[in-house]
């Protein structure tokens, strides 16, 4: 090795152990990252079941036929959440919709008086304290159903606990997301459609898989830097072979989401404990539904340990195993589905049907 590639090898070095440093600095306490390295480890190890998605949707569905279909959809499912998401879109809740198109949105710095911004680059809930915002890009298109109910379903659960935030609240949001794959391919007799859900369902699947590898790489890293003080070559060289990555591919997922290990676990965990959700209301909605409440209670309670354990999880290595295979059967299920007979045949801007009564 001559003195560039080794000044070359020794900044790589220099930038790794600066940006673990800042993933170890950015660590919440009552965190089980313990747990998070072995979940993400053993997540990236399961069946790879879905395609790549293609980032195509053709099916036009303007605002209000998204907005009737999303009602439709939370009140197959309860009259509670039907009723929160109903006083959200008709103003009546705390909680503010605001949609726009992304291309005339202007500076994501730019705040409002009571602090919410004006525009975002990407969905979202804000919240003050006293009110929430949702910001939605409309696009018309089949995402924006999804978009709407993964935000609202951040309403339901409302723990603002460092270690609910940093683990759990994604869970509730992609469990509805995952209910909603299914109610879309089972209510609406259109193979179109059905294709759009299933790539929608990739893009999910694809984007969980990437904060695995992320999340897995950081704890291990991070582990290491706590053990030993520093990372060294053989360091990289391990990952490297474990991972199937070169070194600049694992310095790029490194530095991802600002040095955070918190961001990219909570879809990982989200993935994993939505899906336990998910099987336990197949087998038994109402039963289901009554745990969901529970569970509900518990988390904006600071009871996440009991919250857990209304769908029977503990975040032990034993429990590990049946998440993961949940998570398969959930996309094996999907992967496999075909339209059903359709309670509702097309879902059209002037539909005359009203499907909240249904």
């Amino acid at each position: 090795m001559d003195s560039t590639d080794y000044e070359k090898e020794n900044r790589i070095f220099t930038y790794l152990n600066e940006e673990i440093d800042k993933c170890i600095a950015n660590k919440k306490d009552d965190v089980n990252y313990d747990f998070i390295e072995k979940a993400s480890k053993n997540y990236l190890k399961s069946d790879n079941i879905v395609n790549k998605p293609n980032n195509e949707y053709v099916i036009n569905m303007p605002m209000d036929r998204t907005i009737k279909t999303m009602l439709c959809f939370f009140k197959s499912i309860d009259e509670v959440f039907y009723n929160q998401a109903k006083d959200i879109i008709e103003q009546k809740s705390k909680t503010e919709l605001k949609i726009y198109e992304k291309e005339k949105m202007q500076n994501i710095e730019q705040r409002d008086k009571e602090g919410f911004a004006i525009y975002t680059d990407h969905p979202c809930i804000e919240s003050n304290g006293k009110k929430s915002v949702i910001h939605i890009h409309k696009t018309e298109k089949i995402i924006d159903i999804y978009a709407i109910v993964h935000e609202i379903a951040h309403t339901f659960c409302n723990n603002k606990n460092n270690n609910f935030r940093a683990m759990y609240t994604e869970n509730l949001s992609i469990f509805f997301e995952k209910l909603l794959s299914e109610f879309l391919i089972e209510n609406i007799n259109s193979q179109q459609l059905n294709m759009e859900v299933q790539n929608r369902t990739n893009e999910f699947s694809s984007y969980y898989n990437k904060n695995a590898l992320e999340i897995s790489l950081k704890t291990k890293l991070t582990r290491i830097k706590q053990e030993n003080g520093v990372i060294k070559r053989q360091d990289m060289i391990n990952c490297q072979n474990e991972y199937d990555k070169e070194s600049y591919q694992i310095l790029n997922l490194i530095a991802a989401f600002d040095n955070n290990m918190n961001y990219s676990s909570r879809y990982v965990i989200g993935d994993l404990i939505s899906s336990r959700m998910v099987t336990n209301y197949e087998l038994d909605p109402n039963s289901t539904v009554i745990k969901l409440k529970e569970y509900i209670s518990y988390m904006n309670a600071g009871n996440c340990k009991e919250a857990l354990e209304c769908f029977d999880i503990k975040l032990e290595d034993s429990c590990i195993v049946s998440l993961i295979n949940d998570k398969n059967d959930y996309y094996k299920k999907l992967s496999n589905e075909k339209s059903k007979n359709s309670i509702i045949n097309t879902i059209k801007e002037n539909d005359k049907s009203d499907l909240e009564n249904r």
